[in-house]
């Protein structure tokens, strides 16, 4: 409350939909890291000039009652922008960091850092020769729950790739996601399968096609509620030109092109591709030039060719990678971390876990928002 506002001296974006004003600064409060283990995804669109100005008219090509629609109810934008983002805003000022150096991989992100309970491989609550194969179960208490191992993933990735299939998720978003250098204890996650009303807006499911550690207590905490129960999507809205996602809470996913170079604090260059995206967030939510405070990457590790084979990328090789790698960091049976190694601090928070559990997404429950959908009775009289 309180960020919204009608001053018509206020920078104003200029693409006829944004209704609020930027804040001052001194307005805004830090929020809670509570969502930035979310993390949602995306291919640029290498189009000439002329293609890019039909998509941005294509995704401002919205009927005001509609776009009315989508921020009200479960639509409900999450940001300190208010109650609509100011894409204008944010698209001449905002600037990804051109240095990938995220915080969560460094010892003082942590409470008790020198004690391992937040690896993937921590040893807390983990499988031992006593426990049988099903100890997903008891962690999150859902016994539908698949397992698909990463090391042998193509009948289970081509069944995530074929199911709840939207016929109005954008094609740059279409394949599988890994969250690289998310310290949460998910990994891979689909786009193809939310709620989409139009090429911007949709409602993903955090339950549905996004894969969480098979044994990790960390994963049991996390997914336990969330595979259980609905009401745990995700609100998504792309920016007019493409180059940006937001996500709740401000989340900010910058969708990388063939023209973004990033490297890390020692001046090397970070491995990314063509439509890879940068998930950052940042201490001000809404100013770009204030510290980041988590940061990692999308990175698509598969998709469906024309003929409907799957095709695993380059980025699916430096996954399983990850996934033979071994902790080198921890002593005393894994229960100890060495905080004064930076370096290996960094390499045990990227090791991955093969074993991941999901829960297959259902069908669309729309291909088109309708006036039924419409949850608020003032707007749903006067949808077109």
């Amino acid at each position: 409350q309180g960020l919204v506002g009608t001053d018509p001296s206020s920078e104003r974006a200029g693409d006829g939909f944004e209704r609020g004003w930027i804040p001052p600064r001194s307005v805004c409060v830090p929020l809670s890291g509570a969502w930035q283990s979310f993390a949602l995804m995306g291919t640029a669109c290498s189009k000439d000039k002329t293609e890019k100005e039909k998509s941005v008219e294509s995704l401002l090509d919205i009927d005001p009652v509609l776009e009315e629609a989508l921020h009200t109810g479960r639509w409900a934008l999450k940001s300190r922008f208010g109650e609509r983002i100011d894409w204008g805003y944010w698209e001449r000022n905002a600037e990804p960091p051109k240095v990938y150096d995220p915080p969560q991989l460094k010892p003082s992100h942590y409470t008790l850092g020198w004690i391992n309970w937040y690896t993937r491989r921590s040893p807390v609550c983990r499988q031992c020769p006593c426990m049988c194969d099903n100890v997903h179960w008891c962690l999150y208490g859902t016994p539908d729950l698949l397992v698909g191992e990463v090391s042998d993933p193509d009948d289970w990735f081509k069944e995530m790739l074929t199911t709840g299939d939207h016929d109005q998720c954008p094609e740059f978003l279409k394949g599988i996601w890994w969250m690289k250098d998310n310290i949460a204890p998910e990994m891979l996650a689909t786009m193809h399968d939310a709620e989409w009303v139009d090429q911007r807006f949709a409602l993903k499911e955090q339950r549905h096609n996004w894969t969480r550690d098979a044994e990790s207590f960390l994963g049991g905490c996390m997914g336990k509620g969330i595979y259980a129960s609905e009401g745990t999507a995700a609100r998504l809205e792309i920016s007019p030109n493409r180059k940006w996602l937001h996500a709740d809470q401000d989340q900010w996913f910058y969708i990388i092109g063939p023209e973004d170079k990033f490297k890390y604090p020692n001046g090397n260059a970070v491995e990314t591709a063509t439509g890879d995206m940068m998930r950052v967030s940042f201490e001000g939510g809404i100013y770009s030039d204030t510290p980041v405070t988590y940061q990692y990457l999308w990175r698509k590790v598969a998709y469906l060719d024309e003929k409907g084979h799957l095709v695993k990328t380059p980025a699916y090789k430096d996954l399983l990678e990850m996934v033979k790698a071994q902790p080198k960091n921890s002593y005393c049976c894994n229960l100890f971390n060495n905080t004064r190694d930076e370096e290996g601090f960094a390499h045990d928070l990227q090791v991955m876990n093969d074993r991941q559990v999901w829960q297959v997404a259902p069908p669309p429950k729309q291909q088109r928002m309708t006036t039924e959908d419409v949850e608020d009775p003032e707007i749903a009289a006067r949808f077109a």
